[in-house]
């Protein structure tokens, strides 16, 4: 399991909760060990999501980090006020974790836990008598949850029906922060940028396999020892990348990130028009393909082609927000993966 530095780090836990006479049911409960450079370190989502609302409760609360807390389900439910930690069932159950990126992430978990760029570590616990999911069956409830998980959580549990009463233990590297990727076409490869939380030289073993639309594995997996403190470098492939793996190692061969069929972005379309100021309605004017309206395809697509093409880009999303921009291209990959 990867090392975790204790020094200066916090515990959250939040739990949302169904409570009717003396009944307590978790319908959801992630603690997060929160890294000291996380804008949430000193400010506590306490006093702007946790309520009491009917029959429905969502609890924050921070603790001290202990050694192995990811392994003390009985603590845990003793913090959330429940006495069945023997119920749960540890996943996964070899005594590994998951390591997932918010970016393709086919699983849907990263997306019911608290927004954070670079890689998660995941331990979780599944009641194996789940009442939380038969609490779904009942259409007022279901209906409630979904209202108050939108309200407070940004998102409706529901949704997620798969993760519906689980307890997640999460966790980050101490020292990466986050790696980025940018296909290159020539030369063949991607731009890797390695993000630290402080300046620090560590050893990345960096292995990228790549496969066809349909999932298909092309060609062998290329590899590449990096130093932590080179910040970006070029990653080279025998030819451009389609739907590449990646998958970051350490010094001891413990696996830190990683990453599966990663889609990079190949066209946006601008839709500009004009609203009308009474109704409302917008009428399309033009739609324009930033990236590919001024691309002869008969031409040959150098990098520094894709340097322009990124800098228009970048032109479009700069006077928004850093929050929104994300958002943004999150939901870009997000629609080009459903296409795919």
């Amino acid at each position: 399991m990867t090392t975790i530095d204790t020094e200066k780090k916090i515990l959250r836990r939040m739990s949302l909760l169904y409570i009717e006479g003396t009944m307590r049911e978790n319908l959801l409960t992630i603690v997060e060990q929160i890294e000291p450079d996380m804008p949430d370190y000193t400010f506590s989502p306490k006093d702007t999501i946790a309520c009491h609302e009917g029959s429905f409760l969502i609890d924050v609360e921070d603790y001290d980090v202990a050694d192995g807390w990811q392994e003390d389900i009985k603590q845990l439910c003793e913090w959330i006020g429940m006495n069945n930690g023997d119920d749960y069932q540890r996943e996964p159950k070899d005594l590994n974790h998951l390591v997932l990126s918010r970016e393709f992430d086919k699983t849907q978990l990263t997306e019911i836990l608290p927004f954070r760029k670079g890689p998660y570590y995941v331990v979780y616990y599944q009641c194996q008598n789940n009442k939380a999911k038969e609490l779904l069956g009942n259409e007022e409830l279901k209906q409630n949850i979904s209202a108050i998980t939108e309200k407070y959580l940004g998102y409706d549990l529901c949704s997620y029906e798969k993760w519906v009463g689980g307890i997640y233990m999460v966790w980050h590297h101490p020292y990466i922060k986050d790696i980025h990727f940018t296909g290159t076409d020539n030369p063949a490869g991607m731009l890797c940028t390695i993000i630290t939380r402080k300046p620090i030289s560590l050893p990345l073993t960096f292995i990228v396999t790549d496969h066809d639309k349909e999932g298909n594995q092309i060609g062998n997996p290329v590899e590449k020892i990096v130093d932590t403190a080179i910040g970006r470098f070029l990653l080279n492939t025998n030819k451009p990348v389609t739907r590449p793996d990646v998958d970051v190692r350490d010094g001891n061969g413990e696996l830190v990130f990683s990453i599966k069929g990663i889609i990079f972005i190949k066209k946006i379309v601008l839709n500009m028009g004009i609203v009308d100021g009474i109704t409302g309605k917008m009428e399309a004017v033009m739609e324009r393909d930033v990236i590919s309206s001024e691309i002869n395809p008969d031409k040959d697509q150098s990098g520094q082609k894709r340097e322009d093409l990124t800098r228009r880009i970048l032109e479009q999303l700069s006077p928004l927000p850093q929050e929104e921009r994300e958002i943004i291209i999150d939901e870009v990959k997000k629609r080009l993966e459903r296409k795919a």
